[in-house]
């Protein structure tokens, strides 16, 4: 519990520092921009875990074969992650951003692929009882994500949602190291029918609460952005 009270606090006092560092750098418009699409990153993540998250926590513990439960798990997350994606990139316009080139859609796409397999990964480190590897990878990923917009300064809302794919990129390397040399996972492993056996219920009961109580802070945002404009969104 020490180990993910630390991760709370590192993620809370970088989280505040990304803004101050993206209010500086960047407009209004460009941030307000940023945080519909990371509004809609929230939904599409979200959407995709198909409360596997919880299901590994619950059940891994116990599991004889824990990396083919990993797998299982990264296979229905990223089906349910890429269909996400491609569905909310669909509704840009709708978020305020009238004219969201290809590059745009691309980097959102893979934004939401990666994120979610990385929400995964956090509850794994969990379900194994080595809260330390949430609370390195997520280290990781707090700082590759404010660094990064300092480093394309002028690149626009996309420089700021683009330090979200920079740091997941980082976080699940640092994971997949921590995983397979300390914790004895292999992801050269074909997902089972059989590790989701007797766990839906579960899994989708958990993911309805988690729907419930989650998407408001993530759909807020692009509201405040799609009816009153970027700029209210960047003050909001």
């Amino acid at each position: 519990s020490m180990y993910l009270l630390i991760n709370m606090g590192v993620s809370t006092g970088t989280g505040f520092l990304f803004v101050i560092v993206c209010a500086h750098f960047y407009s209004q418009a460009d941030f307000g921009y940023a945080t519909s699409l990371m509004g809609a990153l929230g939904v599409a993540t979200a959407f995709s875990n198909v409360g596997m998250s919880r299901t590994l926590v619950r059940f891994m513990g116990k599991s004889e074969n824990k990396s083919q439960d990993l797998a299982t798990g990264i296979l229905f997350v990223s089906g349910f992650a890429m269909l996400s994606g491609i569905l909310l990139s669909h509704f840009f316009s709708s978020f305020g951003r009238k004219h969201a080139g290809p590059l745009v859609v691309i980097i959102f796409i893979v934004t939401v692929f990666l994120m979610s397999i990385k929400s995964l990964f956090d509850y794994v480190f969990i379900a194994i009882r080595e809260s330390s590897g949430t609370m390195i990878e997520n280290s990781i990923f707090n700082t590759a994500r404010l660094l990064f917009p300092i480093l394309v300064i002028g690149s626009g809302y996309i420089g700021i949602f683009s330090a979200q794919l920079a740091g997941v990129i980082f976080a699940l390397a640092a994971s997949v190291i921590l995983l397979r040399r300390y914790h004895g996972f292999t992801f050269l492993v074909k997902p089972s029918r059989t590790s989701m056996s007797g766990k839906w219920r579960f899994a989708l009961g958990s993911y309805t609460s988690d729907l419930t109580g989650g998407l408001p802070s993530s759909v807020l945002p692009i509201i405040v952005v799609a009816r009153l404009g970027p700029v209210a969104g960047a003050l909001w």
